[in-house]
């Protein structure tokens, strides 16, 4: 009589209902209120302009226009490279869904560093002061997008189920690019592995 009032729970129903359940919260953890949100973006963004008057102004005591001329290109960049690094950050451990794993895993920062050491190792420290900034920028930008294809072009093509071998591939690549850049800053005369370090 009891196996007769079992109810048998179909297998798809059972997977649709752990599938629903692990959008669910966690015991014991409420789910924040948009409140909090908003209110740590506010926190954040006040953070980030008192930190940027801070740097304007302390110690601007000589010409203001002179200074802002030096300071401000400066702080744009800054806070245009923060803003890159913060959303590719979000994507990548969105799809990654991973919180821990950063877009530097996957080498891009190790290759721009190889670009910079290999241009001064191969053509000179003279050669590369005097190439255009904006050529340069350009060469270094089509070269790491012909990269970022390559590695991506598994994951576009096969989907997310090839992702984690896309990110071994990318920790390989890296570690291969932080190699050979650090063998040719070894050979490097002292005044050309200056040349890469402020590039």
């Amino acid at each position: 009589g009891l196996r007769r009032g079992r109810r048998r729970h179909h297998p798809v129903a059972v997977v649709q209902q752990t599938g629903d359940a692990s959008h669910m919260s966690a015991p014991g953890r409420l789910p924040r209120p948009a409140s909090y949100t908003f209110w740590l973006l506010t926190a954040l963004c006040l953070a980030t302009v008192l930190a940027s008057a801070i740097y304007l102004f302390q110690g601007a005591n000589g010409n203001l226009a002179f200074i802002m001329a030096f300071r401000l290109p400066t702080l744009l960049g800054l806070l245009l490279t923060a803003s890159a690094i913060g959303v590719s950050t979000l994507l990548f451990q969105t799809l990654s869904g991973n919180r821990i794993l950063t877009p530097s895993l996957m080498g891009f920062d190790s290759l721009y560093i190889l670009i910079q050491t290999s241009v001064v190792f191969f053509f000179g420290s003279s050669h590369y002061v005097a190439l255009p900034a904006s050529a340069k920028f350009l060469a270094e930008l089509s070269i790491m997008t012909v990269l970022a294809l390559t590695l991506f072009s598994t994951l576009l093509r096969r989907g997310r189920s090839d992702f984690s071998r896309l990110i071994l591939t990318g920790i390989i690549v890296g570690v291969l690019f932080r190699s050979l850049s650090g063998f040719m800053a070894r050979v490097l005369s002292p005044n050309d592995y200056a040349v890469v370090q402020s590039a």
